[in-house]
């Protein structure tokens, strides 16, 4: 046998070497392709359990929000009856011991009702369910009175408490003006809370551009209060958050009211900021536009005295309520503004009386048995042509629910638990 030449050898050697590689290309194919299977095998599993993380999550948030919803209106009601029967008792012969004592008990009841109303706020936004309602508004005006509500626990504390409105700022633009009070009001009540005796809070709102068919509005407020230091500020805003524990326990709060207030100024299209020195004070400011209306609306000398009474005598009205409390407060309110008056605890006792009596106002529960407020409107309505004005008893505060029940057919309505003077405000709209 002849030995290999030299190129049949090297030959030999690269034919070797590239089955080699062949074979070792197609090895790791395999595995290339093996690894892919199983990576797409794993993405895909994944994506099964992240949509089902994802769906037990909104399921969750929906019961969550429901259940809040559900407690709003279990704890709304008997707290109509506190507050309602409290000023009832107000207005009655008491000496100042028992004053005292009704006005504690009237304060702890509004500050549990800020605090209900704090987590409600806080799952609406968590859950997007806040909507913007802007109405043409005089807001100078407006704003004067919800500044003004606080003088009193300022004086109390013994701050001095001054505020400044624009005089350019428009009489009439597009605001949701319930949305704008309730910044306001967490700012400023946080700064009298934070603030010591013989110290200042100033709120300034002030025009920063006048344009044709819009305004730019600077709000801020201002204390000498405690301030907030700097590595403190930026975790302020978030829910549940305060300055320290310590702040928890002696001034109390949900620390919920600036995480809500920044959501609420976000989505009417401004950011909340701070300025802030330990020790020194605290500023917090927004700014925000606003549309003109197209045609501005000159003033119009009309005056309302909400202090006038009407002839009641004639007066006959229909209570729908399934709490027995609710029925008790407002029986008591009618007797002494002597109107006469007609119980129904459902909707469906209520079409019955509606159907063989003439009333002037029916003032419908929402959340009854049987037929709930809605259901009963409806029928009252749409079957048996009845016109009466009809106001719904509502646990919903918010007013943007207004246009919702006025589609359901309803007149207006009022949100428990009510003040008895808004309560008298109503019948005197309707009689």
């Amino acid at each position: 046998m002849s030995e290999e030449s030299p190129w049949e050898k090297r030959f030999r050697r690269e034919r070797n070497a590239r089955k080699q590689a062949e074979e070792l290309l197609e090895k790791k194919s395999a595995e290339v392709y093996n690894i892919n299977k199983n990576l797409e095998k794993l993405i895909l599993e994944r994506t099964l359990e992240l949509e089902e993380a994802l769906k037990i999550a909104n399921t969750a948030k929906e019961v969550k929000s429901n259940f809040l919803a559900n407690m709003s209106h279990e704890i709304r009601t008997p707290m109509n009856g506190i507050l309602g029967f409290t000023e009832l008792l107000l207005k009655t012969n008491i000496n100042t011991k028992q004053k005292k004592y009704l006005d504690i008990v009237e304060g702890s009841t509004r500050t549990l009702m800020s605090i209900i109303n704090d987590i409600l706020d806080f799952s609406k936004i968590e859950s997007g369910k806040i909507e913007i309602d802007l109405v043409e508004v005089d807001i100078t005006k407006e704003l004067i009175n919800n500044i003004l509500l606080f003088s009193k626990n300022a004086k109390k504390k013994g701050i001095n408490y001054n505020f400044h409105i624009d005089k350019n700022i428009a009489n009439s633009l597009y605001v949701d003006i319930h949305k704008l009070k309730q910044v306001l009001s967490n700012l400023i009540s946080n700064a009298i809370k934070f603030t010591n005796k013989n110290k200042k809070i100033n709120i300034t709102i002030k025009l920063k551009n006048d344009l044709n068919n819009k305004q730019n509005i600077l709000f801020s407020v201002e204390d000498q209060g405690l301030g907030i230091p700097i590595d403190k500020q930026e975790r302020i805003f978030e829910a549940f958050t305060q300055a320290d524990n310590s702040t928890t326990r002696k001034f109390g709060g949900t620390g919920l009211g600036l995480n809500i207030s920044t959501a609420i100024v976000k989505l009417l299209g401004g950011e909340l900021k701070l300025k802030s020195k330990e020790n020194i004070g605290s500023n917090f400011y927004f700014e925000l536009e606003f549309k003109k209306p197209v045609q501005i609306k000159k003033n119009e000398n009309k005056t309302l005295n909400t202090n006038i009474r009407n002839n009641y005598n004639n007066l006959n009205i229909l209570i729908v309520d399934d709490n027995e409390i609710n029925l008790l407060l407002i029986s008591e309110i009618l007797k002494n503004l002597n109107i006469k008056f007609k119980l129904a605890n459902n909707g469906k006792i209520a079409i019955d009386k509606c159907k063989k009596e003439k009333f002037n106002i029916i003032l419908m529960d929402i959340n009854m048995p049987i037929l709930n407020g809605i259901e009963a409107t409806n029928i009252i309505r749409n079957k048996y042509k009845i016109d009466t004005p009809i106001v719904a008893l509502t646990v919903n505060s918010k007013k943007e629910v207004k246009k919702k029940f006025l589609d359901y057919g309803m007149d207006d309505y009022l949100s428990k638990p009510f003040n008895v003077d808004k309560f008298i405000e109503i019948i005197n709209k309707f009689s």
